[in-house]
């Protein structure tokens, strides 16, 4: 994750504004009919085919002038069919599909012809045009993003997918552009400001663009367009061409996780409006599904930023869970401290896979200190310990069911994301998905209602396992402290007379227990009753259980056991 792959792309001269050519198309569309057909003869030996691809050119030409445009696509398409060799036709599909208003795909027309001539100009000028006037381009291949004249920065993002890692695609401009809806030579940008309520606006001129590729995926998608100041009209001379890439970046990396893991993105057509002002008190928000970030000038370290970035994007993806009326402190919606808790975590475990070290050790840390290339400190060890770690022992210390599931109070919110952050940390991203997707609404005792239906599903398919960076650290007595990984306590052991206490909800019927891995010397308490040995074989049955939340005590008489997951199966029927 640490590694970046810098695509830089430079035109000749300065950088070319966002101005229109038309009148290129004209002089390339009336090349005299002899110097093409020339053009064509050393294309092919065929002259039956020559004859053809010239006949349908010609009759695409005099369509396009009619602005019967679909027909003349329909004759240039058959045309490179009988001859896709020849790339005048690209030069001709270009100049229709932006008549159509096609420009992704006059943008790739136009890169056929210039990876395999290079010094083309006509096709070099107009993708030029392409990414310097009017909207930037929503799509792009890999290999025509080698072409760009705008610099982009690209990157991986690693993700874990059914027990493999898997890549998805990123890159983000790191470059001199102006806003796209700005006209050549005319005024900045201007924008309410939604925190001074309507009573300021904010000049923009500037634009920094990202886009993703999923993994397995053939091009780029544009996710987010974020619009700041340029020095020159700033009000404290403040260059954020720095910053505001960086921001881009991690977006885009909150875009993978949430898509990837949650099935969440924005609810929006097209990117997402995002807007580095330096107006209004430190801080952001989510207003009318676009995102702020305010006071720009305020210096913010590197967690701070990630941590404004996961909360206004958890309210713009996730569930707007809260009572009815909303939560009174500290905000309406869990889905924004939900969203940079889960950010952070995921932000940790990616890298964790890119560096194959056990998160929290220092070549994981390093990873994200190096994250946004200023080498900084991204102290998501700090945050974990301060704000993730403490839901999930708020959740425990509650207890399940607590009446704090439907409070309105700030102990209420972090119940329930205290108990979602531990549903992660016992059933990984699959449980917490399933959980989220199963509520039916957004209060909080219907994701605690979904939680028990996913149990019983996975009861009725035979069986429940619990991972074991879930335990409650404040009840269970571990000789060595494990470590706070990314999503769950990390390396957890037992030495002799020590002690792992967990809760599980199971569904009534007639169960048995046993440790992943079965090691000799563990015994069971369970709801406070026992121990009983846990034989390494078979484990220990529990008999009929009720429905409904249980207490798991795994302890060990033994040597130093690692413990990884415990095991709940439905027992046989005799």
């Amino acid at each position: 994750m640490n590694q970046r792959n810098r695509v830089v792309h430079t035109t000749a001269g300065t950088p070319v504004s966002r101005r229109r050519h038309s009148a290129a198309w004209c002089a390339y569309l009336c090349v005299p009919a002899a110097a093409v057909l020339i053009c064509m003869s050393a294309w092919a030996d065929d002259a039956e085919t020559t004859r053809q691809v010239w006949e349908l050119t010609k009759q695409a030409r005099t369509l396009a002038n009619e602005g019967r445009l679909e027909e003349a696509e329909g004759r240039l398409l058959q045309a490179r069919a009988l001859m896709p060799e020849w790339l005048d036709i690209y030069a001709h599909l270009g100049y229709v599909y932006e008549l159509q208003g096609r420009r992704e795909d006059a943008l790739h027309a136009y890169a056929q012809i210039l990876h395999q001539r290079p010094s083309h100009q006509y096709a070099a000028e107009h993708l030029q045009a392409l990414f310097y006037e009017g909207p930037f381009p929503r799509r792009l291949a890999p290999r025509d993003l080698e072409l760009s004249p705008v610099r982009f920065v690209c990157d991986r993002c690693i993700l874990s997918e059914a027990d493999a890692t898997v890549v998805a695609g990123i890159a983000y401009t790191d470059d001199l552009l102006f806003h796209e809806d700005m006209e050549r030579g005319g005024p900045p940008v201007e924008i309410e400001v939604p925190a001074a309520g309507g009573r300021e606006k904010a000049i923009l001129n500037r634009s920094s663009y990202g886009f993703t590729m999923p993994p397995e995926g053939s091009e780029f998608t544009l996710r987010f367009i974020l619009s700041y100041p340029s020095k020159l009209i700033s009000n404290s001379q403040s260059d954020y061409r720095r910053v505001a890439p960086r921001l881009t970046h991690l977006m885009l990396r909150a875009y993978c996780y949430f898509a990837t893991y949650l099935g969440k993105t924005p609810p929006v057509d097209g990117p997402v409006n995002t807007y580095l002002l330096e107006n209004g008190p430190p801080g952001a928000e989510t207003y009318s599904q676009s995102l702020y970030f305010y006071a720009a000038e305020t210096p913010r370290t590197a967690i701070e930023w990630a941590r404004q970035i996961g909360h206004e994007y958890g309210h713009l993806v996730l569930p707007a869970v809260a009572p009815a009326g909303g939560y009174l402190k500290p905000e309406m919606y869990a889905s924004g401290l939900m969203g940079e808790r889960l950010f952070i975590q995921w932000l940790a475990d990616e890298a964790e896979m890119a560096t194959g070290s056990a998160w929290p050790a220092q070549p994981a840390r390093e990873a994200l200190d190096h994250l946004l290339g200023d080498g900084g400190v991204f102290d998501a060890a700090g945050y974990l310990a301060t704000s993730v770690y403490p839901d999930i022992d708020a959740w425990y210390a509650a207890g399940p069911d607590s009446a704090y599931i439907g409070g309105t109070g700030e102990e209420s919110m972090r119940y329930w994301i205290g108990m979602m952050l531990w549903i992660q940390s016992a059933f990984g991203r699959r449980g917490l998905r399933e959980t989220m997707d199963a509520a039916t609404g957004p209060s909080a005792p219907e994701f605690l209602y979904a939680f028990k239906v996913i149990m019983r599903k996975r009861a009725a398919a035979g069986a429940i396992s619990i991972a074991a960076g879930s335990l409650n650290i404040e009840t269970s007595k571990l000789t060595a402290q494990p470590a706070q990984g990314p999503m769950g306590w990390a390396d957890v052991a037992l030495q002799p007379h020590d002690s792992a206490v967990y809760a599980a909800y199971i569904p009534e019927g007639n169960w048995r227990l046993r440790t992943t891995p079965a090691c000799p010397g563990l015994s069971l308490t369970f709801d406070g009753k026992g121990p009983l040995p846990i034989e390494a074989e078979g484990g220990v049955a529990l008999g009929d259980v009720v429905e409904g939340w249980h207490s798991i005590e795994i302890g060990s008489t033994e040597a130093t056991t690692p413990l990884q997951s415990i095991e709940l199966a439905v027992a046989p029927e005799i």
